[in-house]
């Protein structure tokens, strides 16, 4: 008789423990809820890029907590105040440009016509090459200023994803999904830094290789590298889509054989608690409460990275469109009055925006859709 009023006084002592442990846990929830998550993620790293790359205003904690409360529209309308502050002031800088491009080949075709009908083919040829350097000089400058966007884009992207990679896996961890935190983490650690030194050491460097090649190539009346730009890329845009294949193969093999197990585990977490007498099927209740309102926590998160990495990459990607496409303009309108060559050049900076643009594109959504694979994949029941 005495062991077992010992028995049932330490199974009371440990449903006890069981009860307030889960409470205590219910509690840090609402208190995170409370507070925005500010006192369990640091997110100081993240706020400091997005306040000095972006002019959204976009705060990242107000943001989780707009996501819990089920508010999802208003980054919406930051981006579009951001895209109507900046496209004026964009088009109006390759205006600018622009102009003088279409100066230089209106020059060059006078100074050709002239030359031509004097009969004096050297100088038409010295004009013509004088011309030329002029131009190669202005589009050099127009597109370095775009292959700057470009890579200091990729930069941020880095910086900013490592930033928020801990706090989304910590958010993982409270949503009862574990064992994918551990297995994602080190995976996105890794790919973060492959792809962002990838992209930023070889793949926009050698877009910048492919104009010059291209630009060098006009100089002579025959194409000599011709095969080599689309070589260089050929390898481009290969290597992209060959590391968003890899990347998000990888995190949907993930995503079918990990959540399976923290589901697993879960379930089996509250079964047992649902077991123990009087005070089971209340317990059980608590656990799942909180494992929800984890994975509310885990959703908001991994929303607010993918918004952030949307407003990052809005205003360069808005840049690079405005030159692209008023680089196009300017070879159509030039194409019937100027010399092959220059039209040429002018396609070949073209070319090279058209490339940037793929690359930060590529690198935003790469890591937007594999935040959302793995946020979709933890959803688990």
């Amino acid at each position: 008789m005495k062991n077992i009023v010992i028995l049932i006084c330490k199974m009371c002592g440990l449903c006890g423990a069981i009860v307030i442990f889960l409470l205590n846990s219910c509690n840090l929830y609402v208190q995170a809820a409370d507070s925005s998550s500010g006192n369990i993620f640091d997110f100081s790293d993240a706020q400091s890029l997005m306040d000095e790359y972006t002019d959204s205003e976009f705060n990242i904690s107000d943001s989780i907590t707009d996501m819990q409360n089920g508010e999802s529209t208003g980054w919406l309308k930051k981006i579009y105040s951001m895209l109507k502050d900046n496209i004026t002031k964009e088009i109006a800088y390759n205006k600018d440009a622009l102009v003088k491009v279409m100066f230089i080949a209106l020059g060059t075709a006078v100074l050709t016509n002239f030359s031509s009908a004097f009969g004096s083919e050297g100088a038409s040829e010295v004009g013509t090459a004088m011309s030329y350097i002029i131009l190669t000089g202005y589009l050099f400058a127009g597109f370095g200023m775009i292959y700057n966007v470009a890579l200091e884009t990729v930069g941020v992207i880095e910086n900013f994803m490592n930033a928020m990679v801990p706090a989304y896996f910590l958010s993982m961890g409270i949503s009862g999904s574990a064992t994918s935190a551990a297995a994602f983490y080190e995976i996105a650690l890794f790919v973060v830094t492959i792809v962002c030194k990838l992209v930023g050491k070889f793949m926009i460097p050698a877009v910048m290789i492919y104009v010059v090649i291209l630009i060098v190539n006009n100089i002579y009346s025959i194409n000599y590298l011709s095969k080599l730009a689309d070589l260089i890329r050929m390898v481009v845009l290969w290597g992209l889509k060959t590391m968003m294949g890899v990347v998000l193969g990888i995190n949907v093999i993930q995503g079918i054989i990990l959540p399976s197990v923290d589901a697993v585990k879960g379930k089996t977490v509250t079964k047992i608690v649902k077991l123990i007498p009087t005070i089971g099927n209340s317990a059980g209740t608590v656990a799942d409460l909180i494992i929800g309102s984890g994975m509310v926590i885990k959703n908001a998160v991994g929303t607010t990275m993918v918004i952030g990495l949307i407003l990052i990459c809005s205003i360069p990607i808005l840049k690079i469109v405005i030159y692209v496409l008023m680089y196009k303009v300017a070879g159509a309108l030039i194409q019937p009055i100027t010399d092959g060559r220059i039209n040429d050049s002018v396609d070949a900076v073209t070319e090279g925006g058209k490339l940037l643009l793929q690359t930060t594109l590529y690198s935003m959504s790469l890591f937007a859709a594999g935040i959302a694979i793995i946020c979709i994949a933890t959803n688990y029941k």
